[in-house]
Parts: structure tokens; C-alpha cells; sequence
């Protein structure tokens, strides 16, 4: 579980530096053509990187689940 959380956090950290690059490709783009397929671009971005930020909050719950004793055993 620790190597999936780590390669999601790689991975949101590439899709971030995407979206950036296309955020600034946004600021210089003159032609309607241009300024379309970018918005394409950041908002793919933008949906992905909420995929991988749900995926990484479900998985981290699953670790915390997994190092949580369990409480129904101490009592």
C-alpha cells in the first residue's frame, strides 16, 4: 500500500506541473483554436487530479485502517 500511495503522489505532483504548464500556455494564447484546446487541457488536468486526490484519501484511510488495532479485541 505504501509503494501505490507513493506513485500517487508522484503522479499528482506530474499532473499538477501539466496543469501549470497549461495554465501558462492559457495566459499567451492569442487564437480561439489555442485558448480552446488549452482549457481541454486544464480542465483533463483538473478532472484527473481529483481522481488520484480521492484514490490517494481512500488509500490512506485504508493504511490508517490497517495500523489501527483493533478495538473490539482490546475491550
Amino acid at each position: 500500500m505504501e509503494e501505490l500511495r507513493e506513485f500517487l503522489r508522484r503522479e499528482i505532483k506530474k499532473e499538477l506541473k501539466i496543469k501549470e504548464g497549461a495554465e501558462n500556455l492559457r495566459k499567451v494564447a492569442k487564437d480561439k483554436k489555442s485558448v480552446s484546446d488549452v482549457n481541454s487541457i486544464v480542465k483533463k488536468s483538473n478532472s484527473k487530479l481529483t481522481d488520484m486526490q480521492q484514490e490517494l484519501q481512500e488509500l490512506e484511510s485504508q493504511i490508517l485502517v490497517s495500523q489501527t488495532p483493533n478495538a473490539s479485541l482490546s475491550g
